[in-house]
């Protein structure tokens, strides 16, 4: 009985075995993603770099290549007017332009680390004018409109290409699209018309980014805005239109940080 003891022991640890080792093998795969026989390989290699799916790779999907840009502009809005007043029986005629200061966000991801495709939003505007309408000759007379235009909160959905230099700067264009609201309310002492509609609108973007330290970007350049061509009908009855062509011309200066 005394001299059976050692083999019931060599057997207990012989099954201790059989089952521990490959439950260890199964826990590491399913912590790695590997199978068995690349463990084995690994080992045999001499290697320990990690494959794809490992858990040692730091860069999460979901903020891998994303970016938060924040800008602010400093924006020209021009405005062009025609239309006809029938009360007056006169056109409507005009081009003006507003100076402001206005701001935006936009959040996208990059791809490629030369292609950016973003959402951007950008803080309304408002702009209070006297527009002239002339008569034209032999009437020397000049009628003014006092004409209020609020460009709200613009979408924008942008492609943008970062252009490669082998620097720390890196010039870049772009072009976008998305909708604006317009508000446009006009009157002079006779008639007085308001609309607000929401208009497809467009823009082009070009200038040029230097890297700040590593994922932080200044940015500066210039954008063309077009916000569509807006009608609104003169009362009181039929009295005519007021027509507005709206376009913007901006100089930005923002910071956009890679995630």
């Amino acid at each position: 009985m005394i001299n059976s003891i050692p083999k019931l022991i060599v057997r207990g640890l012989i099954a201790v075995a059989i089952i521990a080792v490959p439950a260890h093998f199964a826990g590491a795969e399913e912590a790695s993603g590997w199978s068995s026989m690349e463990w084995f390989d690994l080992a045999a290699a001499g290697g320990d770099n990690p494959v794809p799916g490992n858990p040692a790779d730091d860069s999460p999907w979901l903020l891998k290549d994303w970016y938060f840009r924040v800008f602010t502009a400093a924006a020209r809005t021009d405005f062009d007017v025609s239309g006809f007043n029938s009360a007056g029986a006169f056109p409507n005629t005009g081009d003006f332009s507003d100076d402001e200061c206005i701001f935006g966000l936009e959040f996208g991801r990059s791809f490629f680390d030369q292609l950016r495709v973003g959402v951007e939003w950008t803080k309304g505007r408002d702009i209070s004018k006297f527009t002239p309408s002339f008569p034209g000759p032999p009437g020397p007379i000049t009628f003014w409109y006092r004409t209020e235009v609020e460009i709200k909160d613009t979408m924008m959905l942008n492609v943008w290409w970062d252009i490669p230099t082998g620097c720390r700067f890196r010039p870049f264009v772009g072009a976008g699209v998305g909708l604006s609201q317009v508000n446009v309310d006009t009157r002079d002492s006779v008639v007085w018309g308001d609309r607000c509609e929401t208009r497809g609108a467009f823009q082009m973007m070009a200038g040029g980014s230097f890297e700040l330290a590593d994922g932080f970007f200044l940015e500066s350049g210039w954008r063309y805005v077009y916000f569509g061509s807006h009608r609104i009908p003169l009362d009181p009855g039929a009295a005519g239109t007021y027509n507005i062509d709206l376009d913007s011309h901006e100089w930005f200066f923002g910071l956009r940080c890679q995630l």
